[in-house]
C-alpha cells in the first residue's frame, strides 16, 4: 500500500493555496514459484508506453515502464 498526500503551499494555475491532492496505490506482486525466467517470475519483458500520473502538475504523463508478459 501507497499513499501519497500533496498539500500546495501557493496558487498554481487553476489549483489554489492550500489543496490536497491525495492517492492511494495497492501495490500487489504475484508470484509463482514453478515458473522458469528472472528473479520476478517473468519471462519476457516488454517495455510499453503508459499513462502515469504527474503528481506535480496534476495531469497524465506518457511514460515507458516494463511490463511482463508471460
Amino acid at each position: 500500500m501507497l499513499d501519497i498526500k500533496l498539500k500546495y503551499l501557493t496558487t498554481q494555475e487553476n489549483i489554489t493555496a492550500g489543496s490536497i491532492v491525495s492517492t492511494h496505490f495497492d501495490l500487489s506482486r504475484v508470484s509463482d514459484a514453478s515458473q522458469t525466467g528472472n528473479t520476478n517470475g517473468c519471462r519476457t519483458i516488454v517495455w510499453e508506453n503508459r499513462n502515469v500520473f504527474n503528481l506535480y502538475s496534476g495531469g497524465v504523463d506518457l511514460i515507458r515502464v516494463p511490463v511482463c508478459h508471460n
